[in-house]
């Protein structure tokens, strides 16, 4: 869950907006390459889940980290089915009252979630103070004689299961609340996961026996460790989506604007053992972002801001805002489809779902779907149509919309 902030924006001039049986297009260049994009169908409930966080595809596995049944939801994204949960009960769940960070869901829990080479699902959780009592409190901490109350990242097989079982690795990471969003590294089999308000990172391999080897801290970490590159802060807002490049190998870092300060993207190496930073990406005009961030196959990063998107060049640092705060703008998660070549960003106020073309000019559409939809999205794609998965905040199920090449 991202912060937002109160700055004035820096708005793109956008032409007159078109509306088309419920479709809002942006007029612009449009292109062959911009998709058609439609409301296709609702899976479930279950699970009927209005506390989610992030989901995730890959090959046809859709998975979403579902608070209200403490678990990862499993679905069948070529049959549009729901499967069940893996390791239902066996995480902290939706927690909020007793958090002592003002930010909601900071102790919450499963978090962030992807799935690795090995086909295995891995989990962010809150910290294991925030474990249930008695038996149940067992399965969700990492041993059942585990003292250990800080916060957790859990491996999976990718099969329904309950509590620990079918669970594969747990660690701690040290942290006073949630370990949140995460992206990974194939080649290398690493894990970058980001303790969001505690203010550092974790890099783990996954490989052979899983292990965090590096962790890099930011000056304002409320966790006591010195920063790993002197005087580098955050911008206040948390720490956000990340994303690798699979051209470059490097992890890029949503850190979310606070007011005064300007939101940017972090750029990092993740050598063997070591996490290396590079450099920032300031992302000027990007109020309350960038929260959600996905990359191209251009080295061209799309970040989520309360005013609509930032266009972001990975490599010259050119920052571009798109859309408009109540179309586009806000989303927690972000997903690039190749399929379709587009990004895909929800926004959970209004029902709305952003596309944003990766053709020359990017031109959005806003679809609106009553019932729709929540603050994360993923696609599968198939060789004619991609399938964007949206979690209703509304906790009516799974919201699925079909894009056309």
């Amino acid at each position: 869950m991202f912060k937002t902030g109160t700055s004035l924006s820096q708005l793109k001039l956008l032409p007159a907006v078109v509306a088309i049986a419920g479709v809002f297009a942006f007029a612009g260049t449009a292109t062959a390459a911009d998709p058609t994009v439609g409301f296709d169908t609702t899976i479930g409930p279950p699970p009927a889940t209005k506390a989610f966080d992030i989901s995730f595809v890959k090959n046809s596995t859709y998975i979403l980290a579902d608070r209200t049944n403490a678990a990862v939801d499993l679905f069948d994204a070529s049959a549009l089915t729901f499967t069940g949960g893996i390791g239902s009960g066996g995480f902290v769940g939706a927690v909020a009252a007793t958090c002592t960070h003002p930010g909601t869901n900071d102790c919450s829990g499963p978090d962030g979630v992807l799935i690795d080479n090995s086909n295995h699902v891995w989990a962010g959780d809150g910290p294991a103070s925030f474990c249930p009592t008695g038996t149940a409190g067992a399965a969700c901490r990492c041993a059942a004689d585990d003292t250990d109350t800080t916060s957790m990242v859990k491996e999976y097989t990718l099969a329904v299961s309950n509590g620990a079982t079918g669970r594969l690795a747990c660690l701690h990471t040290g942290g006073k609340f949630r370990a949140d969003e995460m992206a990974f590294d194939p080649k290398n089999d690493l894990l970058i996961v980001a303790n969001d308000a505690d203010g550092f990172l974790s890099l783990i391999k996954t490989s052979g026996t899983p292990k965090i080897v590096d962790q890099f801290f930011y000056a304002d970490n409320d966790v006591n460790k010195p920063a790993s590159v002197r005087g580098l802060s955050t911008p206040g807002g948390g720490i956000e989506q990340p994303v690798r490049n699979p051209q470059q190998g490097f992890f890029y870092q949503a850190l979310p604007q606070n007011t005064p300060n300007v939101g940017r993207v972090d750029v990092f190496n993740p050598k063997p053992g070591k996490l290396v930073f590079l450099r920032s990406i300031d992302v000027p005009g990007c109020d309350g972002g960038p929260s959600g961030l996905a990359i191209n196959n251009s080295d061209e990063l799309l970040g989520a801001c309360t005013n609509g998107v930032a266009l972001i060049n990975a490599r010259n640092g050119k920052v571009t805002i798109l859309g408009k705060a109540a179309t586009v703008g806000g989303g927690d998660q972000i997903w690039f489809d190749p399929g379709s070549n587009a990004w895909y960003v929800s926004h959970s106020a209004g029902g709305q779902l952003g596309v944003v073309s990766n053709s020359p000019g990017n031109d959005i559409q806003v679809i609106t779907q009553s019932g729709c939809c929540g603050h994360s999205v993923a696609v599968f794609f198939t060789a004619s149509n991609s399938f964007i998965f949206n979690p209703t905040a509304a906790g009516t199920g799974i919201s699925v919309f079909k894009a056309t090449p």
